[in-house]
């Protein structure tokens, strides 16, 4: 769950990752813990949008990054 940072109340704030490469945080609201360290996202996301899912924890709102593909 490295992509997922919890807050208060069920909640949780990811980065979406921009077409231009920077970040923004989006609160999003979890649903259950899943096996291999997997969290339902119950609201907050979109089909299609990127998230970062290593090291979010070191970003702040704005900062750019460099995607890499897992594919």
């Amino acid at each position: 769950m490295t992509a997922v940072l919890p807050q208060k109340d069920n909640q949780a704030l990811v980065y979406l990752v921009e077409p231009d490469n920077t970040v923004t945080a989006k609160t999003v609201q979890l649903g259950q813990i899943m096996p291999n360290n997997r969290v339902e996202i119950l609201t907050g996301l979109q089909a299609g949008d990127r998230i970062v899912v290593k090291g979010a924890a070191y970003l702040g709102d704005g900062d750019k990054i460099t995607a890499i593909s897992d594919q």
